[in-house]
């Protein structure tokens, strides 16, 4: 049994995950343009979607002797997925995929989409630094000042430079914490 050759495939400009099996289409959303899909953060969350499909067409193929459904894939990315994205890092991405659209319709200025991509360079360093992958859960007060002492005394940024890339993290924390409610 082959397993699905074209399993990242591009839509109205976006990048999707997909599946068929006796032409029944699963196509999974992966919110990330298509032109963007290869930056080093995006490839991460497409190759997650892919092993976790591949693998579980594997096992369902092991046990089964058939491909798996269609429903079945998308169940079982959907149930993965969410796991995922608490992750900072994946949900961070999020984040600035939904502000990169604000600066396209005007509702964000190009300084402060500049200041959240500097951020997100820093929130890696972070986790590189510190060798740990940080989850939502993480974002605590004490997070918080590990990393403002991380900004200061690893990355050399003055004061003032600090101090915009905290700013930036609370508007983050405040837009998961109004994704909760």
């Amino acid at each position: 049994m082959k397993n699905n050759e074209k399993e990242v495939v591009q839509l109205n400009g976006k990048t999707f995950i997909y599946y068929s099996n006796k032409g029944l289409v699963y196509r999974h959303p992966t919110k990330i343009l298509w032109d963007e899909r290869n930056l080093p953060q995006n490839k991460e969350v497409i190759d997650t979607l892919v092993k976790i499909q591949q693998d579980g067409i594997s096992l369902y193929q092991t046990e089964h002797k058939i491909n798996p459904s269609r429903d079945y894939i998308r169940d079982l990315i959907r149930g993965n997925e969410t796991t995922k994205k608490k992750n900072l890092i994946n949900s961070f991405s999020e984040f600035l995929a939904n502000k990169k659209e604000q600066v396209k319709t005007g509702g964000l200025n190009l300084s402060s989409m500049g200041d959240l991509t500097s951020l997100n360079s820093a929130l890696l360093a972070f986790e590189d630094e510190t060798k740990t992958k940080f989850q939502l859960s993480d974002l605590t007060e004490d997070f918080v000042s590990r990393f403002k002492e991380f900004l200061l005394s690893e990355r050399k940024l003055s004061s003032n430079t600090t101090q915009k890339r905290i700013n930036s993290l609370k508007v983050f924390i405040e837009y998961c914490e109004g994704k909760k409610a």
